[in-house]
């Protein structure tokens, strides 16, 4: 591979490119998850966009909105409010070590956000980084095609900073 694959946070780089999905999935097919994450993967390796913004070539973390498994697009139903909290906890933390360029945010993950929002206290400021993050961009859930939506939509963002 043109790019570290998935090697957590311990293998991540300071100022990578974030991935966040919703949440870890008990599927058995997680071949096929893996597989269309990996074809939009390396739509981006070689974006020239990418690598002005890196200054070389992206390094990127993939990592899940809700630190817990589930079924995909179930969430609502299936989280405790302790769940939504170690979850917050622990992404914020990723992004305080981590501090993402840019993050593409599936739009299941995105849509969640309000709800998680919501169950945590009103005080409570830890997904702001995420949500307010000036380089967010919301892309197709990974196994959705055409694999080069993620490529069109960063150019996009990065062609019109004002957005």
């Amino acid at each position: 591979n043109k790019w570290s694959g998935f090697t957590g946070s311990l293998g991540a780089t300071r100022g990578c490119i974030w991935v966040i999905g919703e949440r870890p999935s008990f599927d058995n097919l997680y071949g096929n998850v893996i597989r269309f994450l990996r074809q939009k993967m390396d739509a981006l390796v070689d974006l020239p966009e990418l690598a002005d913004l890196c200054g070389g070539p992206p390094d990127f973390h993939v990592t899940d909105l809700i630190k817990f498994r589930g079924n995909e697009g179930k969430a609502k139903e299936d989280l405790c409010n302790h769940m939504i909290e170690l979850s917050a906890k622990g992404l914020s933390s990723e992004f305080q070590v981590l501090a993402p360029k840019m993050i593409l945010i599936t739009d299941f993950a995105e849509r969640l956000l309000p709800y998680m929002k919501e169950k945590l206290n009103p005080l409570d400021t830890r997904l702001d980084d995420i949500v307010n993050h000036p380089l967010k961009i919301v892309v197709p859930y990974w196994s959705r095609p055409p694999h080069d939506e993620w490529a069109r939509r960063i150019i996009h963002r990065l062609a019109t900073p004002d957005q």
